[in-house]
Parts: structure tokens; sequence; C-alpha cells
């Protein structure tokens, strides 16, 4: 189901786009020029699935790719092999043929390698290429030939810890060279790039189990009132708050949680414990399916 959907042409045209951006409706059927009511009714199937999350800012609604949701990954993956293929096609086969010759020369040093730069763009003067590495001894000869293959080659060699070092601090280099479009190394890359959503994505998961354990033990003791009084609401909020983080959506408090917790999923929030089962049950399914 969900690879019917993101395999649509528009659908497709619309997460690759926002994957990494967040931008109106308006803003998006220009950049990917198409009409706005196409783009507007795509992203109404985009949002059903929570694969996109709007954002109403003023009269606009700002939609962004859904990094929490529970295939975000193989979604992500899809798109930057896509780009991966589409970018080698565009470059006369030079990406795969450097992937394989550099794993052949440097064997089980090579890491992958990643294009960046103006080169992901049609009109282009330097092939910038970062090539990772655990150790490399030949460092000049690996670049002279790199640049043997074709002049316009711009290699940058480094090591996996530099690479993290440096997106860690927001180096922009580093930062430009992580936006770039992989090579033999896509699940290293995906998982440093969006490691911020796998612990987000983790903590949201972690909260609602525990919310869920609260209002099964409920069900255990269900004849103890003071057991009840003392879980069962604690299980409840566990549960809202899990689910409004999955959706991008920060609450103060209590009080304010449960009121955008009802705009938001207009359900009604559960005060016996028969309803909180149920509650339950509904709610996991949002985040597990």
């Amino acid at each position: 189901m969900l690879a019917k959907i993101i395999t649509k042409k528009l659908n497709y045209r619309i997460i690759d786009y926002i994957l990494d951006k967040q931008d109106i409706v308006t803003s998006i059927a220009r950049n990917i020029k198409s009409k706005k009511a196409n783009v507007s009714k795509a992203l109404r199937e985009l949002e059903k699935e929570n694969i996109v999350v709007k954002e109403i800012i003023g009269k606009s609604h700002s939609c962004r790719f859904n990094g929490l949701h529970p295939e975000a990954k193989e979604i992500i993956k899809f798109l930057l092999i896509n780009r991966a293929n589409e970018l080698n096609t565009r470059l006369n086969n030079l990406p795969k043929f450097i992937d394989v010759y550099l794993r052949f020369v440097l064997k089980n040093d090579y890491l992958g390698l990643i294009i960046f730069g103006s080169a992901l763009t049609e009109k282009y003067d330097d092939i910038d290429i970062f090539v990772i590495s655990n150790k490399i001894k030949s460092k000049e000869q690996i670049i002279e030939n790199l640049k043997s293959i074709d002049e316009k080659i711009s290699p940058i060699i480094g090591t996996k810890e530099e690479l993290e070092e440096g997106f860690k601090n927001d180096d922009a280099l580093y930062t430009n060279i992580i936006n770039g479009i992989p090579f033999g190394c896509l699940d290293f890359i995906i998982n440093l790039k969006y490691k911020h959503l796998s612990l987000k994505r983790k903590d949201i998961e972690e909260r609602l189990i525990i919310g869920y354990r609260e209002i099964q033990s409920c069900k255990k003791f269900k004849d103890d009132k003071i057991y009840i009084k003392n879980h069962l609401e604690k299980g409840i909020f566990d549960i809202i708050y899990a689910l409004l983080n999955y959706n991008w959506i920060l609450a103060a408090n209590d009080r304010e949680a449960e009121r955008l917790f009802k705009i938001t999923f207009k359900y009604k929030i559960p005060v016996a414990l028969k309803q909180a089962g149920l509650f339950a049950e509904k709610m996991r399914e949002v985040i597990f399916y």
C-alpha cells in the first residue's frame, strides 16, 4: 500500500522535493512544475498516510516530510537510490564506475563515496567527490588516479570519523557533503544525517509503550481503586504526549496537551478503565501500523 502511494509520479516528486525542507503548497507546485490543485490533492493523500505533516503558518499550510513515519528510513532510502541512479545516468555511469574502481583498489579500506556540490546540478565545472576510507597510505596517488579517470573529478579523501565530526559541528563543507548523493555507503549516510529523527522516534515509541503498559496494569488490578487512580491517568497522558510528539506538536502542560490532542485527533479523552483500554489499542495503531 505504501509503495503504491509513494511511487505515484506526483506523490514521488512532492516527497523528493520536501525531503529535507519545509514549504507551502504554492511554492511546492511552482518548484515541481505542477498545478496547485493537483499538488493539494496529492498532499491530502500523503497527509492521510502521515507521510507528510502540515503546519499552519498564517493563512498558509507549510508541508514537510514526516521523518517519524514508521517506514521513513525505507522511503528515504528509496529516494536516495533513485537520485543516485539519475545522477549516474547523467554523468555517463561515472559514479558507479568510481565506486567499483575504489572498492577494487582500496579493498576493505574503502567505505563508499559521496558526490556533492555543483555536480548535482545540470551545470557544473567540477565533480566533487568525498571518498570515505579507514586509512590510505598513498592518498596522493589515489587522487591522481581519480583525476586521470576524468579531469573534472575533484576528490577529497577522509574517514568516517572526520565526516561525523564535521557534520556534528555544522561545518559548511561537511554539511554540503552529507547533503550529496552516496554510493556504496547509503545506510551510513542515512543513519548519520537522520540520527536525530531515529532518536525522536525511539523516544515516542518508548513513551507510548510506557503508557500502554500502565493501562494494561490497571486492567490487572481493576478492583484496586487506589492503584487505578495513581496509574490510569498517567498512562493515558503518556500516550497523548507520544501521539502529539509524533505529529510534531509540543504541549506545555497536561491541560494544553489534552486540548491539542482533541483538536488534532478528534478523539475523546477516556476517563474509565474500559474506555482507556480501547483508547490504548486505537492509539498504538497510529504509530505502529
